[in-house]
């Protein structure tokens, strides 16, 4: 099947919600599971779904693991927080034997991208940051076809407008 993660109003606020599909052209709406935040992305993984986001306060970043109907947010853990500031998990994919997720925290100036791995979709670690993260935003990840993980973002003080592009061998 195929799952799809969204929200009802804008990028940081509003219901997190999602939708099933059996064969990609009858879609049901998925459980209350993912009203605790907002996704931003989803990855198919282990016959199951992945979901990454960002709190319901947008206080912390978020994810979740589902069937595709039914979603459950994984506990609260120090991975997905950045003292009071705002983090927020943007893109997840399926790399090796686990996941992927990539992001950005609020920090000094533009804020950082921030990289995490997880191996079982529930618990979460986050990855020392790289210089190239600071003033970054990653928005993307993908498991390349060679076993490595390309992450897309943006960089660049003060306007985070030029293209960036990270690689790193699967976790």
């Amino acid at each position: 099947g195929l799952a799809a993660v969204g929200t009802t109003h804008d990028e940081t606020h509003g219901t997190g919600i999602g939708w099933f599909s059996p064969d990609g052209i009858t879609w049901h709406p998925a459980g209350p599971g993912l009203s605790t935040g907002i996704p931003r992305s989803v990855v198919a993984w282990h016959g199951a779904f992945a979901a990454v986001g960002l709190n319901a306060t947008d206080s912390g970043a978020a994810a979740w693991i589902s069937d595709g109907l039914t979603w459950r947010m994984t506990p609260d853990q120090a991975a997905f927080r950045y003292g009071t500031y705002p983090m927020r998990m943007l893109g997840v994919t399926a790399a090796g034997s686990g996941l992927v997720a990539v992001g950005w925290r609020s920090d000094a100036g533009n804020g950082s991208a921030v990289t995490w791995t997880s191996t079982d979709g529930s618990a979460w670690k986050q990855d020392p940051v790289q210089p190239t993260f600071y003033g970054a935003t990653a928005s993307a990840v993908t498991a390349t076809t060679r076993g490595s993980v390309a992450a897309v973002g943006t960089s660049g003080y003060p306007d985070n407008d030029a293209a960036i592009v990270w690689t790193r061998a699967s976790p």
